[in-house]
């Protein structure tokens, strides 16, 4: 920022000085201004002056200075002292200045008192970003979204002397001047129904739009504005894209297919850039533009390699993704490397090392970028099968362009298609099928599978099948069967509606685990919303229950479980522990952290009073548990979610050889698969197997012995909450017991 002598111009071109919506062929200078707050270091308060000097510029401003002041607090209604606003005013009039931009935002009370205090325009930092944001905006859509959080800035800042004939009526409270500003403010709000009538429009066809490319594999590019957005997505889309080294060069949403096209198809779309403190109008405004962000199967946050400033405008980009919900898989890509040495670039390699390093200059590294993105979406598919009837066939012809199809069987009813297709997708398709049926006969059942080229007879040997169906499931009812070699198959149907999302998530966490695990897990060769199917697993539950109730243990003794039984538990859930988090989440399966957590337990508790109306010391050990800070100070790993004893498979020797339902899987608290530990084995088992969890290498968190006790506790309010939901009896019978157990503990 630069000082120089200038003649001063007087307090009435100042005050006639055009308004930050117009436009003057005389450039403007600009001092700029900030308050330091504790806590803003130098570097900081200057790096962001800085920023702002760049803004200006944008507008044709030149910046001749930058005056500063240490304050406890913003919320001044003066902002600056005496002093400084008299040191201030002399730069103003010493340089000529024309205009002072605020570093900041600033209230109406606090604009009208600097302008008065000054004699000149003062623009805050929302204001030059608006002004920059009105140049560019080039669709309707941008224009509209640009004038509506113009006018949400304006509204609150309309004042005397800024309103034409104002002065006429005398300024004073209830005269000609305050009608005036009424009157302006009811047009602006009249105007500002009228935009967002009109934008309501447009934002539903551009969602139409994306609706209709939405079975594609979406990538959102992200970032920082001027990072190279625009020049990275022209490299990967081979399309003519706008490319300027300016401020906000792209404001609306831009999407061109990947190129070398993969299929399915891949669409990327280039977003409005970010910066610090982007004003909230805006983030307001542009929601429909950032829904691109929000809709994206992967993020690529993209830096600018070249800029020193690139760690804050990482966390700049982060946090207004945060801010509008986005939450999907994402990459964080350096772009610019060719500007870089070699030690540059071993540094930042350093420092983030999972980052890709590109250039959109440099082909060789754009396809890297290019093959990181099919990796990515490769493990982002999910696998299902869609029965089409015949007269559906455009179905087919959509499914074919928008998937990768694995096979296809014709039957007498259908195609059968097993498809590997982004899971927002196959809903997509599924809608435009016939509903699919609740079956309660087996015959019914393996007649279906027959339509999926799956033939599986009843496997009439199993003891269980007496009645057709294993019905000892609350979710599923089980059909064991054979196929024509021989080997054994488990066909799960759904008992109700509901199912389909959780058997997804389910379908996500085996094909994440598959091959992870010391044990087996499920592999579903058949998945629809009304069959499940897979080859049978090696091993018998730990327990099975009759369709009259009988509970009956298999290879384990619950009072005196075997030390290779629990080995083998903590074996594995030491596996589950090691597990990346972040690899879980990308590869769909959900996460609760301890606030999501206590909070979905807290909200089942009324419901649940009313129904067991438990005694008093029960009632207060469960909320105690729900009140104890130090209980919920757990890390999320990878849980069952419903890890007893009918989900564990062993073998003759009662070791741990497969798991079974992982339906309610989710990084979660670890007490949630070790409490039933603690109500279906006989006291100290838990103990013991906290002592294997420890040798090896699990991460089960703080107080873990107390907070499996406690969770177990609440298990009766868990249980009626799910029987209420799905009008169960059975499962409400239970929970009356397992409160009536905690009353005589107590």
């Amino acid at each position: 920022m630069r000082h120089r002598d200038n003649a001063t111009p007087d307090a009435t071109e100042h005050r006639d000085a055009p308004s930050i919506h117009d436009t003057t062929p005389t450039p403007e200078r600009a001092l700029i201004i900030a308050v330091q707050l504790s806590g803003t270091d130098d570097a900081e308060l200057h790096s962001s002056a800085r920023e702002l000097e760049r803004l200006a510029n944008t507008l044709g401003i030149e910046v001749l200075g930058f005056h500063s002041q240490r304050r406890s607090s913003g919320k001044s209604a003066k902002l600056l002292g005496s002093g400084k606003l008299e040191e201030v005013a002399h730069a103003i009039e010493e340089l000529g200045i024309t205009r002072v931009l605020f570093d900041g935002e600033l209230t109406p009370r606090q604009h009208e008192n600097l302008e008065d205090a000054l004699g000149v325009k003062v623009t805050d930092r929302s204001g030059v970003v608006l002004r920059i944001f009105e140049e560019r905006a080039q669709t309707r859509q941008a224009q509209l979204e640009v004038d509506i959080a113009r006018i949400e800035y304006e509204l609150p800042r309309v004042r005397r002397g800024h309103v034409a004939d104002d002065r006429r009526g005398g300024g004073g409270r209830g005269e000609k001047g305050h009608t005036n500003v009424e009157l302006a403010r009811q047009r602006l709000r009249e105007r500002l129904v009228t935009l967002r009538r009109e934008l309501t429009d447009l934002q539903q066809h551009a969602a139409t739009q994306r609706a209709r490319r939405s079975s594609a594999f979406q990538v959102a590019l992200v970032g920082y504005t001027n990072a190279g957005k625009s020049s990275l997505m022209r490299a990967l889309t081979s399309s003519e894209v706008l490319v300027e080294d300016k401020l906000f060069a792209t404001l609306g949403t831009t999407a061109r297919k990947l190129d070398p096209p993969l299929q399915p198809e891949v669409v990327v779309s280039d977003t409005v850039g970010f910066i610090k403190r982007l004003p909230h109008e805006l983030v307001a405004s542009f929601k429909s533009t950032l829904d691109e962000a929000h809709d994206a199967d992967l993020l690529l946050y993209v830096l600018d390699a070249s800029d020193p400033e690139w760690p804050d405008h990482l966390q700049v980009t982060r946090e207004t993704i945060q801010d509008i919900g986005a939450n999907p898989h994402s990459r964080v890509v350096f772009n610019k490397v060719d500007r870089l040495d070699d030690a540059e670039r071993a540094s930042l390699r350093m420092r983030m090392p999972d980052a890709l390093q590109v250039s959109a200059m440099r082909p060789e590294l754009v396809a890297l970028l290019h093959a990181e993105i099919a990796r990515i979406q490769e493990t982002s598919f999910v696998e299902e099968s869609l029965l089409i009837p015949f007269e559906l066939g455009h179905v087919v012809g959509a499914v074919h362009e928008g998937a990768r199809v694995v096979e296809q069987h014709h039957g007498p009813r259908g195609t059968a298609l097993k498809v590997r297709a982004p899971a927002h997708a196959i809903p997509l398709w599924r809608a435009e099928l016939p509903d699919p049926p609740v079956f309660d006969d087996a015959d019914s059942l393996l007649e279906r599978a027959a339509d999926f080229g799956l033939e599986l007879m009843m496997d009439d040997g199993d003891e269980s099948l007496e009645s057709g169906f294993d019905e000892s499931g609350a979710d599923y009812r089980v059909l064991h069967a054979i196929d024509q070699e021989g080997d054994s198959w488990i066909l799960r149907t759904p008992r109700r509606l509901g199912l389909y999302e959780p058997a997804r998530i389910e379908a996500r966490a085996l094909r994440a685990l598959s091959d992870e695990l010391p044990v087996e897990l499920p592999r579903w060769a058949l998945h629809t919303p009304e069959i499940i199917a897979y080859r049978r697993l090696q091993g018998r539950p730990g327990w099975q229950i009759s369709p009259a109730g009988a509970l009956t243990w298999n290879h384990i003794d619950p009072q005196d479980p075997s030390e290779t039984f629990l080995r083998s538990v903590a074996r594995t859930i030491a596996a589950m522990h090691r597990l990346p988090g972040d690899e879980l989440r990308a590869a769909g399966i959900p996460q609760r952290t301890p606030h999501q957590e206590r909070d979905h337990l807290k909200a089942m508790l009324p419901r649940a009073l009313s129904v067991l109306k438990p005694a008093p010391e029960v009632r207060e050990r469960w909320e105690r548990w729900l009140a104890a800070d130090h209980l919920w100070a757990w890390t999320p790993k990878l849980v069952h979610g419903d890890l007893h004893p009918g989900h564990l498979l062993l073998d003759e020797r009662g070791q741990l050889s497969g798991i079974i339902d992982w339906s309610e899987a989710h990084l979660g608290d670890p007490a949630i698969d070790l409490s039933f530990f603690v109500g279906a084995f006989a006291p100290g088992t838990l103990e013991r197997l906290r002592d294997l969890l420890d040798e090896e290498g699990a991460e089960p968190g703080f107080a873990l012995v107390e907070r499996c006790r406690e969770r177990w506790a609440y298990y009766a309010v868990i249980t009626t909450d799910w029987a209420l939901d799905n009008d169960h009896d059975q499962a409400l019978a239970h929970a009356r017991n397992l409160t009536k157990s905690l009353e005589s503990a107590e």
